[in-house]
C-alpha cells in the first residue's frame, strides 16, 4: 500500500527540484508531507522524497528569468535544501551558485589572464573569460556563451580603464587572430607572460617561487622570421592575410607589423603575379583553386628568404614571371612549390618541388649555421 505513495512522492520531489514545479505545486508538496507528520510511514517516506529532491537540485541547473528572478528561485531551492539539513550548491569559487544568461549585462572586474591572454574574471561565481581584457580593469560586460562552471563574455562599455591599455597600432587587430596584446603595453605583457610561467612552475613542477625575472625583448616590431599567409578570393581577385580567430575567415592585412616589411612585400609580390595571370585561389568549401597558403621564411641574421607556394596541384604558370618579380626583394633566394591536395587544415603537404635557388636557406644561432627549409 506505501509504494504507489512514495512513487508518486520521489516524482514530486524529482519535479520539484528539476525546477518544474510551479509555486502550486511546492503548496502542494508541501502540505502532503505536513499531512504525515505523526505517521509511522513517514520516516520512510520522506527519506524517498528527500532523495530523489537533492538528487534533483545539487546539478546546477539553468533559471530562466531575470537576475532578480533567478536569485530568488535560487534562494528558495537552498532554503528547501537547508530545511532537509543538506548543504546549498556551491560555484566553483565557493560562492552560491547561479548561472549566467546569455545576452544579459554584469558588470565585473579582470582579476587574473588565461595561457592565451584573455582576462578572467568572476560574476556570482562563475568564471568569465574576457578578449582584450587588462588586469584590474571594471567593465559592463554581456555574456556571449553561458555554460554551467564557465561563460565568454564580451566588454560592452569600460568602468574603469588601466593605464597600461593603449591605441592599437595595428587596423585590423581585433579582427586578425594573431596577436593577442596590442591592446596593453609591453611592460602589462611582460608582467603577465612572467606571472603565468610562475604559476606553472609552482602548479606543475613543485617549486615554490614568488617571483620569476624576465627578459624582455629588445623591440615588438619586425621579430617574427615566418609567416603563413592564406589565400582567398573576393569578387573575383585574390588577397591574403591571417585568419579571424577561431574560424578560417581570411582578414586581409596590408602591413603586419610584427613581421619584416620583406615578408610582406614577398606577400603582396605574390599576390600581383596571382591576379594579373589569373591564378585561381583555394576555396575550402568547393575544394577548388590552385595557390592554398603563402610561406614565407626569412633568416634574422643572413636575410635569407625561403618562398614556398602551397598548392591543390603540381604546377603554376609563368614561374619565371614570379622569380624575376621576387628577385627584386633584398635577401629572396629560394622558390619551392608544396603540394597539398588534401582536405583539411594542415598548410604544408608532403611533397616539395624547388622552382628556383637551392630549396632552402642558411641562418646563424649561437655560432652555429642551420640550414631552414
Amino acid at each position: 500500500a506505501m509504494l504507489p505513495l512514495v512513487c508518486v512522492l520521489y516524482t514530486l520531489g524529482g519535479n520539484l527540484g528539476a525546477g518544474a514545479a510551479s509555486a502550486t505545486g511546492l503548496s502542494i508538496y508541501m502540505t502532503l508531507l505536513e499531512e504525515l507528520v505523526g505517521k509511522s510511514i513517514l520516516p520512510f517516506c520522506t527519506l524517498c522524497t528527500v532523495m530523489a529532491l537533492i538528487t534533483s537540485l545539487c546539478p546546477q541547473i539553468r533559471l530562466p528569468g531575470g537576475n532578480a528572478e533567478r536569485m530568488v528561485r535560487q534562494r528558495r531551492r537552498h532554503e528547501i535544501l537547508r530545511v532537509f539539513g543538506a548543504e546549498a550548491p556551491k560555484g566553483r569559487y565557493g560562492d552560491d551558485f547561479v548561472m549566467l544568461q546569455k545576452n544579459e549585462i554584469y558588470e565585473a572586474v579582470v582579476t587574473d589572464y588565461t595561457a592565451e591572454g584573455q582576462g578572467v574574471a568572476h560574476v556570482e561565481g562563475c568564471a568569465v573569460f574576457l578578449p582584450n581584457a587588462i588586469y584590474g580593469e571594471r567593465y559592463k560586460i554581456r555574456i556571449e556563451k553561458a555554460q554551467k562552471t564557465w561563460a565568454a563574455g564580451k566588454i560592452v562599455e569600460i568602468l574603469e580603464k588601466s593605464p597600461h591599455r593603449v591605441n592599437r597600432e595595428c587596423p585590423v587587430a581585433k579582427l586578425c587572430g594573431g596577436c593577442d596584446f596590442w591592446h596593453m603595453d609591453y611592460e602589462e605583457e611582460s608582467r603577465l607572460k612572467a606571472e603565468r610561467v610562475r604559476q606553472t612552475l609552482n602548479r606543475i613542477g613543485g617549486e615554490n617561487l614568488a617571483e620569476v625575472p624576465i627578459l624582455s625583448a629588445p623591440t615588438c616590431y619586425g621579430y617574427r622570421n615566418k609567416a603563413q599567409y592564406p589565400v582567398a578570393s573576393r569578387k573575383g581577385k585574390a588577397y591574403a592575410g591571417f585568419f579571424r580567430a577561431g574560424t578560417h575567415q581570411v582578414v586581409e592585412n596590408d602591413r603586419c607589423l610584427i613581421l619584416p616589411k620583406e615578408t610582406d612585400r614577398v606577400k603582396d609580390t605574390v599576390i600581383d603575379y596571382v591576379n594579373q595571370y589569373r591564378v585561381t585561389a583555394y576555396d575550402e568549401e568547393t575544394q577548388k583553386g590552385l595557390l592554398r597558403h603563402i610561406y614565407v621564411r626569412r633568416g634574422v641574421i643572413s636575410g635569407q628568404i625561403l618562398v614556398c607556394l602551397v598548392i591543390n596541384g603540381r604546377s603554376i604558370p609563368k614561374v619565371h614571371e614570379l622569380v624575376g618579380r621576387l628577385k627584386k626583394i633584398p635577401g629572396f633566394t629560394t622558390l619551392v612549390l608544396s603540394v597539398n591536395t588534401k582536405q583539411g587544415n594542415a598548410v604544408l603537404g608532403d611533397e616539395f618541388i624547388t622552382l628556383y635557388g637551392p630549396g632552402y636557406i642558411e641562418d646563424t644561432l649561437c655560432g652555429l649555421t642551420f640550414r631552414l627549409s
